[in-house]
């Protein structure tokens, strides 16, 4: 399973998320994130994404990486799909890049992404581009 510090990681992370998210109630105020959603919908309310994207993230590496399943619900592919936008070149704008979908919410949260160097942070791509 996950090691102490990584409980540890995940448990600060999500309250920081949480107050927030709490912030943005109590004064009404909501962080427009860029490249939201392009489909009909997400795999989850936002609110449940803002809450739980990293457990799912967590399960399907698990279950993807122990058990030899994939599943494209809550895939790291799935997610780039959706949440990408292109430049005026057409070509796609990483999602890690600043002021774009991932980094801006990870910047808000001051929470570490890791995932984008291994993973490709553009759609189509099979690893991470290594400049």
């Amino acid at each position: 399973m996950y090691t102490r510090r990584q409980c540890l990681l995940i448990g600060i992370g999500l309250g920081l998320i949480t107050i927030s998210m709490a912030s943005d109630k109590l004064t009404g105020s909501h962080r427009t994130i860029p490249g939201a959603v392009q489909g009909e919908s997400c795999v989850g309310p936002v609110e449940v994404m803002r809450r739980e994207h990293m457990t799912m993230l967590f399960h399907q590496r698990d279950r993807t990486m122990y058990a030899g399943q994939r599943d494209a619900e809550h895939s790291l592919t799935g997610c780039l799909s959706c949440h990408t936008r292109k430049n005026v070149r057409g070509e796609y704008i990483p999602v890690n890049a600043p002021g774009e979908f991932c980094e801006e919410c990870h910047a808000y949260t001051a929470l570490k992404m890791d995932c984008f160097e291994c993973h490709a942070a553009t759609p189509g791509n099979a690893v991470a581009s290594t400049q």
